[in-house]
């Protein structure tokens, strides 16, 4: 539920930034409003996080008091009130962190969390953490470095072709945002499709620096009638 609704966030939150200008921009430019929002973004979401208690406890009540009842929000009060904030995740967590000062280069091997997780646990719901643990930073920087790049260019609508940038931003949505909570990113293959596209991205896809979205497509954008 939380990776579906962060998805949701984030894709809002794309449409947003990179709707069209006008009819013959397929995607706004890389402007100073769009860093100024995408700063403010970052900034309202890292208050967020630092008060998340406060802010969960707000959004519960506030809702309560309408009648209203929003799973996501229920569902993060409850734990709250249980102590339990990150859904029994907290023990995969600290065994991360254990295993990656024994092993912080190398990991302990691909797929190997189950053999010494408790209950016997094939990953640890969050992709960056399971190629630290597997891999060690040798797997978890390349990896992340990819798609957190992919990000950006989908973000800072860099893709000249309107449909590169959204197919790679519906894999980014698909794999990544929820990748953070849950699924094995092994068995996720919009994932590495995700990163083979990234990695297949040449010099010509991308939009020269300083060029507006109308020069570098209008060879390639016919009038809308």
């Amino acid at each position: 539920v939380r990776g579906a609704l962060l998805t949701l966030m984030v894709g809002l939150a794309i449409i947003y930034l990179n709707r069209p200008q006008n009819k013959w921009e397929a995607i706004r430019s890389w402007s100073m409003k769009k860093k100024i929002l995408i700063g403010f973004g970052v900034v309202l979401a890292t208050l967020a996080v630092l008060n998340f208690d406060l802010v969960i406890t707000w959004l519960y009540t506030t809702l309560e008091s309408m009648g209203i009842n929003f799973g996501v929000i229920t569902k993060f009060y409850f734990y709250m009130s249980t102590g339990n904030i990150t859904d029994n995740r907290e023990p995969y967590y600290e065994l991360v962190h254990e295993m990656f000062l024994k092993s912080p280069i190398w990991g302990t091997g691909v797929q190997t969390f189950y053999a010494y997780s408790l209950d016997g646990a094939a990953y640890p719901h969050n992709y960056v953490l399971q190629f630290l643990f597997e891999g060690g930073l040798v797997l978890m920087v390349p990896l992340t470095f990819i798609t957190l790049r992919e990000l950006y260019r989908v973000l800072a609508a860099s893709y000249v072709s309107v449909d590169k940038m959204v197919f790679s931003a519906c894999l980014l949505l698909l794999s990544v945002v929820p990748g953070m909570f849950s699924i094995n990113i092994w068995y996720n293959r919009t994932f590495w499709m995700a990163v083979m596209f990234g990695l297949m991205a040449q010099k010509k896809d991308f939009r020269l620096r300083g060029e507006s979205a109308y020069e570098n497509r209008r060879i390639n954008i016919s009038p809308i009638s």
